[in-house]
């Protein structure tokens, strides 16, 4: 090593030290890139396990007495509504009142004596045939379930 110029140990040690220090960025910016995308899907998989109690809602008739229950369910959570279209053309929020886009427009509405009068145009059918379909916001939030009597 004392044949070797200094120039050359310093020239060296600088090209080490980028080497290093280059080195160092890398693994940094790999990792923040992996925690990004680690947060992302558990976020995905979060968003999935909240919204798979509606997901029930999304295949096929519930007959009336599901309209009843999910109702009695879900009507008195905070942002949130149902929205029931009975064969006599009468159209009923329980909850907050919703748009077809998810925005939610009013106050809570948890008038359910009409839904079980027979005589209301609201009455909701026990063994009815509805057919359900679930509304999101523009975040992708669940905001209500839409309730149609079919014929």
């Amino acid at each position: 090593m004392n044949n070797v110029p200094d120039w050359l140990k310093v020239a060296a040690g600088i090209f080490l030290t980028v080497l290093l220090i280059t080195f160092v960025y890398y693994l940094t910016t790999t990792a923040q890139e992996k925690s990004k995308e680690a947060a992302d899907e558990m976020n995905g998989i979060f968003n999935a396990m909240s919204d798979a109690k509606y997901t029930q809602y999304t295949s096929g008739p519930k007959t009336g007495s599901q309209v009843v229950n999910a109702i009695r369910q879900y009507a008195k959570k905070p942002q949130f509504g149902i929205k029931v279209i009975t064969g006599k053309g009468d159209t009923s929020f329980y909850g907050n009142p919703f748009t077809s886009d998810g925005t939610v427009t009013a106050q809570k509405s948890n008038d359910f004596a009409k839904a079980e009068n027979p005589t209301s145009s609201a009455y909701i059918n026990l063994s009815g045939s509805f057919e359900p379909k679930v509304i999101r916001d523009a975040n992708s939030v669940v905001v209500g379930i839409e309730f149609t009597q079919m014929p």
